[in-house]
C-alpha cells in the first residue's frame, strides 16, 4: 500500500531503511513525491481521513492502532517528500 500511495502521488523513488537504537526498532520510508497535504499531516490519526474520497483513509489509522497494541508508534512528516517512521520496541 505504502509503494502504491508513493507512486500514484507521481514518486519516482522510495527508500525503505532500518534503524536500531535504545531497544528499539525503526523503519523509516521516504519517497519523493510532493508529500503529504497540511490537511493529511494534521488529521492522519482520525478514520477516514483521506485525500482520495469516501471509503478511504484507514491504513494509517489502523496502523496506529495496531503498533500501539505492541508499544510501538507511526508518525508522518514531509522531507524532500512523504516520511513515514514506525517505531517498535525491541524484543529479545
Amino acid at each position: 500500500v505504502i509503494y502504491n500511495n508513493a507512486f500514484e502521488a507521481d514518486a519516482s523513488t522510495l527508500s525503505i531503511k532500518l534503524e536500531e537504537f535504545d531497544q528499539k526498532f525503526k523503519v523509516v520510508i521516504i519517497d519523493n513525491g510532493p508529500g503529504f497535504t497540511q490537511f493529511i499531516l494534521e488529521n492522519y490519526m482520525a478514520p477516514y481521513t483521506s485525500t482520495k474520497g469516501s471509503g478511504r483513509g484507514i491504513g494509517l489509522f489502523n496502523a496506529n492502532l495496531s503498533l500501539e497494541t505492541f508499544g510501538g508508534s507511526l508518525s508522518i512528516s514531509n522531507e524532500n517528500g512523504a516520511k513515514l517512521e514506525i517505531t517498535l520496541e525491541k524484543y529479545e
